[in-house]
């Protein structure tokens, strides 16, 4: 019984280490997409003349 709520334990920390790992993973592409973006807008202005 005891052992049960160990890997029990373990298995809870496993996902959440999981989940921070992914939640980190799309931080990070939604960050670069917005840069991405950032700069085509600024080279689009610069192109139209705004």
């Amino acid at each position: 019984m005891i052992n049960l709520k160990f890997s029990h334990k373990i298995l809870l920390v496993d996902l959440r280490k999981h989940a921070e790992l992914i939640t980190s993973r799309t931080k990070n592409v939604h960050i670069k997409g917005l840069r991405h973006w950032r700069l085509l807008r600024s080279s689009f202005q610069l192109l139209s003349g705004w």
